[in-house]
């Protein structure tokens, strides 16, 4: 049984290091895809890019899992249409100003 704020993955400490550094350089890699999309002008968003890039990487990274564990990828592709609909993307939206 889990306790709540226990962390108890069953993974060996050196694959927990690993798996660590692979999220964090991803969602650093889609941090810096999505600020340079603000910086451009090609797009704003309603949090800071940091924040974005933990929501998309999060609903996708659930997606996946589910789909791995269920073989079901029904969730999967929801997650995508949802974050591909414009809807979202509107709700994504933010403006630097706003922000300092």
């Amino acid at each position: 049984m889990r306790c709540a704020g226990r962390r108890d993955d069953g993974l060996p400490p050196e694959l927990r290091t690993r798996v660590d550094a692979f999220f964090k350089k991803h969602q650093t890699w889609l941090t810096g895809i999505l600020a340079r999309g603000v910086e451009r002008g090609e797009f704003s968003l309603t949090a800071k890019p940091a924040k974005t890039a933990r929501l998309v990487f999060g609903a996708l990274q659930g997606a996946l899992l589910v789909k791995h564990t269920t073989s079901d990828a029904s969730q999967l592709k929801d997650v995508i249409a949802v974050l591909k609909s414009r809807r979202l993307r509107a709700s994504l939206l933010w403006n630097p100003q706003d922000h300092r």
